[in-house]
């Protein structure tokens, strides 16, 4: 875990729970296509019979995941980049 500098997220949106709100609804939809991403990989391995190799071709794609960036720092990254495009309802809308 590392340490975050707060400023760069207050002052990038409305406040800090704007912030906080936009990163995480990215974080979700990264969060998905990761899943998507994994459940396509794995469904190729597919087969009644799991033999060693396929086992192992299973834990190696897991292993990839799981060392991928986690969706929320993917999402505070491209939030600091501007990478996000948002826009704030208005109230009447």
């Amino acid at each position: 875990m590392r340490d975050i500098d707060i400023e760069k997220y207050i002052n990038k949106g409305e406040n800090i729970y704007m912030s906080a709100m936009i990163i995480a609804k990215r974080a979700r939809k990264i969060n998905q296509k990761i899943s998507e991403e994994l459940k396509s990989e794995l469904g190729e391995l597919e087969n009644e019979e799991e033999t060693d190799e396929e086992n192992n071709d299973r834990i190696k794609i897991v292993d990839k995941f799981d060392k991928m960036p986690k969706p929320v720092e993917i999402a505070m990254n491209e939030f600091i980049e501007d990478k996000i495009k948002y826009k704030y309802k208005e109230d009447n809308e």
